[in-house]
Parts: C-alpha cells; structure tokens; sequence
C-alpha cells in the first residue's frame, strides 16, 4: 500500500470514527468511550513496534485513526456532561489548543529522534505514545465528577 493510499484510507477512518464512536458513548457512556478509545490507541503503539505485516499495520493505523476521530466525536459532549455549558466552550477551547501545540510539538520530537536515533526512533515515538494513552487512561480515573455549572 502506497503511502498516499495509506493516508486516503485512515482518513475515512479518521471520520468514521467522530460518528461510531459518539454513538457509542450515547450506549455506554462519555467517559467509558473515551477510556476505551486510549486503552485502545495504547495498545496499537506497542503493536506497531512489532509488525512488519502491511496488511496488519494498515488496520492498526486505520484503528488509531477511527480512535483518533472519536476523540474529536465525543470531547465536546464529555466537557458538557462533566463540566456544564457555562464551562464548556473554555475547556474545549483549551484542550483544541493543547491538541495543536501537540501536534506540532510531536514532529518535532520524531524528527529529533530520527536524527539522533534513527534505528529506534519508531520504537521511541510508539513507546512514548503507548505511555501517554496510559497516563490519560490512569487519569482519567481521577475525576470524581463535579457539579454541573450552568449558564
């Protein structure tokens, strides 16, 4: 698979995953969704590191990127549901901004390590994005919930 297929393909996963996954977090919940979606993303990293399969990493891009989308599907109704629509709009607004500077900060690091590590820099860039789903996982078990602020 060509890179530009590969980009073609994961994209319509990218929007697949907005309108799967907000469904799924109307059945079984916002935060259940979404803790569902960074175990989920943690695990693919740590199966990257170890396929050479095309086939294989193809669905795993595919799954983070249907992971990656329902993200994007399910924050806005979490923040309401958590926070209240009063709050709403600065906390997404927020988590929107430390979306973009990740996502400019994180092409940094790979390239960096690239650079300086180049036959483990897919190793170290999956292993890091393993941990930090872990951690979003871990904390998100921290929030007891709040009072709803409303408008």
């Amino acid at each position: 698979v060509s890179g530009a297929t590969l980009i073609a393909i994961s994209s319509v996963f990218n929007g697949l995953g907005r309108f799967f996954w907000g469904g799924v977090s109307d059945k079984i919940g916002r935060m259940t969704t979404f803790r569902i979606l960074l175990f989920l993303q943690a695990i693919i990293f740590i199966g990257l590191i170890f396929t050479s399969h095309p086939v294989l990493f193809v669905i795993f891009v595919c799954i983070i990127l249907l992971c990656y989308g329902g993200g994007f599907g399910i924050m806005p109704s979490l923040i309401n549901d958590a926070y209240g629509k009063k709050l709403m709009p600065a906390i997404y607004g927020a988590i929107l901004t430390a979306w973009g500077v990740g996502g400019i900060i994180g092409p940094q690091i790979v390239a960096f390590m690239k650079d300086n590590y180049p036959d483990k820099a897919g190793f170290y860039a999956f292993i890091i994005g393993s941990i930090l789903m872990i951690v979003g996982l871990g904390l998100s078990y921290l929030y007891k919930g709040k009072e709803i602020i409303e408008a």
